[in-house]
């Protein structure tokens, strides 16, 4: 019951969503196109020491950024792996639409805005959750929650999970960490 007065709590004091934010999300994140380098750090249930994995992502937007595509290439030790992401805003009920593909499989997401804080163009930060309980994450219902800080010619992109089952304490669990620079 804890879990259900912070995220009431957490609602309340959150600054209100306006229907301009999923424009301004898809326009920053568009904004970055081209090459960013790093790493991703994956982390596991269970466990406290994250899978590092060498991470490039190429971003791409039609102009006005109403669509945009994510291209992701991760690079271990022994394979490689790439994904795809499409990203738009769905105008009927004010979510961000991201069809994921990867390894011949689609799967769709959805996304509504928590919040946007825009400094300028390269200083910002966004934070997506999936909306209410409708995803299932690691065969659990669960609310999976992103946010992404740019500072200048670095990002920084935090994956958070909350069960909603009941099990455990139902605070956010970190799954995913990725630190990028923009590549010449």
């Amino acid at each position: 019951m804890r879990w259900f007065a912070t995220f009431i709590a957490a609602l309340l004091l959150a600054p209100p969503v306006h229907a301009d934010d999923v424009q301004d999300v898809l326009s920053l994140w568009g904004a970055q196109g081209g090459p960013w380098t790093g790493h991703i750090d994956i982390y596991s249930a269970g466990s406290s020491e994250p899978q590092t994995v060498a991470i490039t992502t190429r971003w791409d937007a039609v102009p006005g950024y109403s669509m945009l595509t994510k291209i992701e290439t991760f690079t271990g030790p022994s394979s490689e792996d790439s994904s795809v992401t499409l990203m738009f805003a769905d105008r009927s009920d004010g979510n961000i639409v991201t069809p994921y593909f990867v390894m011949g499989q689609q799967r769709d997401y959805r996304f509504a805005v928590v919040s946007v804080s825009i400094i300028d163009e390269t200083h910002w930060t966004t934070v997506i959750a999936t909306p209410g309980a409708q995803e299932i994450y690691e065969d659990r219902p669960a609310q999976l929650r992103y946010s992404r800080t740019r500072k200048g010619d670095t990002i920084e992109n935090l994956k958070e999970v909350r069960f909603l089952d009941g099990e455990g304490s139902g605070e956010y669990e970190l799954r995913s960490f990725i630190r990028q620079t923009r590549s010449p």
